[in-house]
């Protein structure tokens, strides 16, 4: 890119979502939310730039169901339905 030329920005039509998925035990509250928050002040600060948009998904979402309950969760939010994986421990 030549130094007269400014980045060129995504127009508010180019958006791409990039769904992020999130396991973690119960016993790692404070450090799920913080990702929460992360994810919300990159929202808030970069998406506009960047044209990207991150979606925060968890277990929660589930219905209860029968069997194992990662296959519960999986069979409702199956791998192909989000991009990243981020495991909490």
């Amino acid at each position: 890119m030549s130094a007269n030329k400014a980045p060129t920005l995504p127009s508010s039509n180019s958006f791409r979502k990039v769904r992020v998925f999130v396991a973690s035990p119960g016993d790692v509250a404070a450090e799920k939310r913080a990702l929460g928050k992360v994810i919300e002040l990159f929202n808030r600060v970069h998406s506009d730039r960047l044209g990207v948009m991150l979606e925060l998904k968890e277990w929660r979402e589930v219905v209860s169901g029968m069997g194992r309950p990662e296959d519960v969760i999986l069979d409702q939010l199956p791998v192909d339905t989000w991009d990243l994986f981020v495991g909490i421990l």
